[in-house]
C-alpha cells in the first residue's frame, strides 16, 4: 500500500467524523476507565480493612476492564507486550471471578 492509498482509505474511514469529538470521547473513555477502575480498587480495600471480608466482584470488574483493554489496545497497535499484559489481567479476572462465584454459593450453603 503506498502513501496516496493509505490516505485514501483514512479519509473514508474518518468521513463525517469531527476530529475535535473524537479526541474528546476518547479522553472521556479513559477518564471513565480511570475513575472507575480506581473506585473499584478503593471500595475493596475499604471493605477489606474496615470488615476484613473481600468482594472479589469488585476485582473481578477491574481485572476484566484492564485485561479488554489491554488486549485490545495490543491487538490494534500491534504490541505484544500489551496482548501479554491483557492475557494476565484476563487470568486473575477469570480467577477473581471463580472467587466471587465461590463466595455466592457459600453464602448460601451457610445460611
Amino acid at each position: 500500500m503506498n502513501k496516496e492509498e493509505i490516505l485514501a482509505k483514512s479519509r473514508e474511514e474518518n468521513k463525517n467524523i469531527d476530529l475535535v469529538e473524537l479526541e474528546v470521547m476518547n479522553k472521556s473513555k479513559l477518564l471513565a476507565g480511570s475513575i472507575s477502575g480506581n473506585l473499584c480498587f478503593i471500595l475493596f480495600l475499604a471493605q477489606l480493612l474496615n470488615t476484613g471480608n473481600s468482594n472479589y466482584a469488585l476485582l473481578a470488574i477491574l481485572t476484566s476492564y484492564i485485561a479488554v483493554n489491554s488486549i485490545h489496545k495490543g491487538i490494534k497497535l500491534k504490541r505484544r507486550s500489551s496482548v501479554i499484559f491483557g492475557v494476565i489481567f484476563a487470568a486473575a479476572a477469570i480467577v477473581t471471578t471463580v472467587a466471587t462465584v465461590g463466595m455466592f454459593f457459600n453464602a448460601n450453603t451457610s445460611v
